[in-house]
């Protein structure tokens, strides 16, 4: 088996999650920024309306024929100012709710595709840093 060999890419990476409906029409964009992240996960994301990016990701989710809901990571480049697709998931990814606390109706637009209902809410997501956290803490046994 040959091996996969993939170039490291150190530039700012994005998630942008969308909703499609089933002919593939993005509905909904919302591009996040990855200011930080652990294990693959996000811990500190911000959302960002960056018109060109929500474009790229829109032409992808219908060339590649996605619908419902999903994410596309990218890298920017700086240099050569181009995004490169690094990762794309027909899923909720786990910064999803960074995008629904910035305002974007993701749940209901989702219920509206599904119940084939064609009148959306307004879209009106705002910038918005979020970050995750983890806190721990013990169980005792009964001794």
């Amino acid at each position: 088996m040959e091996p996969i060999i993939v170039k490291y890419m150190d530039y700012p990476e994005y998630t942008v999650d969308y909703l499609a409906d089933e002919s593939y029409n993005v509905k909904l964009v919302v591009p996040r920024k990855r200011l930080e992240h652990k294990a693959g996960e996000v811990w500190k994301t911000q959302t960002v309306k960056d018109y060109y990016l929500m474009k790229i990701v829109g032409n992808i989710v219908k060339k590649c024929e996605l619908k419902y809901v999903g994410f596309v990571q990218l890298f920017y480049n700086e240099e050569t100012k181009e995004y490169w697709v690094s990762e794309v998931d027909s899923r909720f990814g786990g910064g999803i709710s960074c995008s629904i606390k910035a305002g974007a109706p993701m749940f209901k637009m989702l219920y509206n595709v599904l119940d084939g209902k064609y009148s959306y809410p307004p879209v009106t997501w705002r910038e918005l840093t979020f970050t995750r956290y983890l806190e721990e803490f013990q169980l005792w046994n009964k001794e």
